[in-house]
């Protein structure tokens, strides 16, 4: 049952609840009177009509029509009392008085019970009217958060391309510039590359076969324009087509890996690991540290803004350097 069902159908039990309780609970001989009665009868079910009447107009109409006018608010409140308490009043008089258990009771006896139940009533729209704009205001909020988190993740991802495509470009310029017969084949590599980036990478997930070839694709091009020097090892565990990641979320470790670890003049060393374990991802990176420039450029910001995004307290990020080897451990429950 829905909410708008339960605000709905709460008075209607009330309702019936205070007019045949009451009746259940007395002894047999005012059973007798009230049912007899017909005058009585028509008054209790009037005075929870009103009140059911007093509960709808101040959950639909009262509070949504002047909750910022309070003194407004409160007069319609006070002049609809008046009136449902008038109205049995005035059935009162016509009928003169009620005869229960033999004895005249004064008609001021039943305005206090009245005041009750409108008040009750009053209470009950209240509290179920402020949850339900409580509840709006916490989704509209939600939504807000989420359309926020969806355009940041977005803005973030459009910068991860030109700064790929940036560092790409720089390698396949090197070749160009020593002529090297290697460029044609990069240039190869880079266009099936630049497609998972423009054409299968636009959603929120990929799956992550897809996405270790496209890093596999990025090695093999980086290792065509790199000297004998410079060892990289790269292993993989075959991939679960089942699983899928975030697109590029590794990559920014990778390209850094090749921008800072790899040295013409010196032999340098380098180590990429991608497997997983149910569910788990495990990526490592060890790489010989060349230059002591900043490490913590564009590609790792965006990285770990988008890790805490995407993955919040599902992925566990350590970066360190020890010696000369920059290390990078990073698992992620997919």
């Amino acid at each position: 049952m829905n909410n708008e069902k339960r605000v709905i159908l709460i008075p209607l039990i009330v309702l019936a609840g205070s007019i045949g309780l009451p009746i259940f609970l007395l002894p047999a001989p005012h059973k007798i009177v009230i049912l007899s009665s017909m005058e009585l009868s028509i008054s209790v079910i009037v005075n929870n009509l009103l009140a059911a009447g007093g509960y709808y107009l101040n959950y639909y109409l009262l509070i949504p029509a002047f909750n910022s006018k309070r003194s407004i608010y409160f007069t319609f409140l006070i002049l609809y009392a008046i009136i449902s308490l008038y109205l049995p009043s005035v059935f009162n008089f016509i009928t003169a008085f009620y005869y229960i258990d033999f004895r005249l009771i004064d008609r001021i006896g039943f305005a206090i019970p009245h005041l009750m139940l409108l008040s009750g009533a009053y209470m009950l729209s209240y509290i179920l009217r402020r949850r339900k704009e409580w509840s709006l205001l916490h989704q509209e909020k939600a939504d807000l958060e989420l359309q926020k988190k969806t355009m940041e993740l977005t803005a973030l991802k459009h910068q991860i391309q030109p700064h790929f495509f940036f560092n790409t470009l720089n390698g396949i310029y090197g070749l160009a510039i020593r002529q090297s017969g290697k460029t044609p084949e990069t240039i190869l590599i880079l266009s099936d590359m630049m497609r998972y980036v423009l054409y299968e990478s636009d959603s929120e997930k990929v799956c992550l076969s897809r996405e270790i070839t496209h890093i596999t694709n990025y090695i093999q091009m980086q290792q065509l324009r790199i000297s004998p020097n410079n060892k990289v090892e790269f292993n993989v565990h075959d991939s679960d087509a089942r699983l899928s990641i975030a697109p590029f979320l590794l990559m920014p470790f990778i390209e850094n890996d090749f921008k800072y670890g790899i040295s013409v003049n010196e032999a340098t060393s380098m180590k990429i690991s991608i497997n997983y374990v149910e569910n788990t991802l495990y990526f490592t990176s060890i790489n010989t540290i060349i230059t002591s420039s900043s490490r913590q450029g564009v590609g790792i910001r965006n990285v770990k803004r988008r890790l805490e995004l995407i993955y919040p307290n599902q992925h566990e990020l350590e970066i360190t350097q020890h010696q000369r080897e920059f290390i990078v451990n990073l698992r992620i429950h997919l």
